[in-house]
């Protein structure tokens, strides 16, 4: 489990011809090409499926303090960690769940994302992010490689890839996250309930930036 993000950043300087590294963190060209895009890439990647080993059914923690809107009854706390909230209070059963949505807490200017529902417990089925090596080392093999080429996809403009070879790159990419799709037992991205739209939330970034966008039927 150790050195997992090293193994994988060298990896994805390995596809570019670029120098390895030899640790995490070091004053390096290299290092700064993989820093410039690793975090967004790695949380735009986990939060795209429902990846095994970057899924986790979560309780949410109620949130007393907020005011919910008129048509919804409570507000859950969403973690930092997760990356997209997929479904909540799923029946496998009936494959249904409650009407939920996604919302802002903006308490004195410290913003948090939260879900409304009228349920007085959410369990939600979310999509984390995976940020130390031995929770990096949770992805199955396939998936690992997947998230290592789009890396390296997004570390090729940097290092002056272009034209042709750039559009090869990040076809290989895709393949990769096909055949990551394939192992992980998934068809693709879950759908959405068209009975229950406000499900779609992604998380975009960190420190400042937008991390969820509701696609749902506002």
């Amino acid at each position: 489990m150790a050195d997992e993000i090293l193994k994988l950043a060298n990896y994805s300087l390995a596809v570019l011809g670029v120098n390895r590294l030899v640790a995490i963190g070091e004053d390096s060209s290299s290092f700064r090409l993989f820093d410039d895009v690793y975090e967004i890439t790695r949380q735009e990647f986990l939060g795209s499926h429902t990846w095994r080993g970057a899924t986790q059914t979560l309780p949410l923690v109620l949130n007393e303090t907020i005011t919910t809107p008129d048509r919804w009854a409570h507000a859950f706390d969403v973690p930092d960690n997760v990356l997209q909230v997929w479904k909540c209070n799923d029946r496998a059963e009936t494959e249904l769940q409650p009407l939920w949505e996604p919302g802002i807490d903006d308490d004195e200017g410290t913003k948090k994302w939260v879900i409304f529902s009228d349920q007085a417990v959410i369990v939600a089925k979310c999509s984390i992010d995976l940020i130390i090596d031995e929770e990096l080392a949770l992805l199955k093999r396939k998936t690992w490689k997947a998230l290592a080429l789009a890396v390296a996809a997004a570390m090729a403009p940097g290092w002056g890839m272009t034209g042709n070879e750039l559009l090869g790159l990040e076809a290989a990419a895709d393949r990769a996250e096909s055949k990551a799709i394939a192992v992980n037992d998934q068809s693709g991205k879950l759908k959405k309930d068209r009975h229950r739209p406000l499900i779609d939330i992604r998380y975009f970034g960190s420190s400042g930036s937008t991390r969820f966008s509701g696609r749902g039927a506002f």
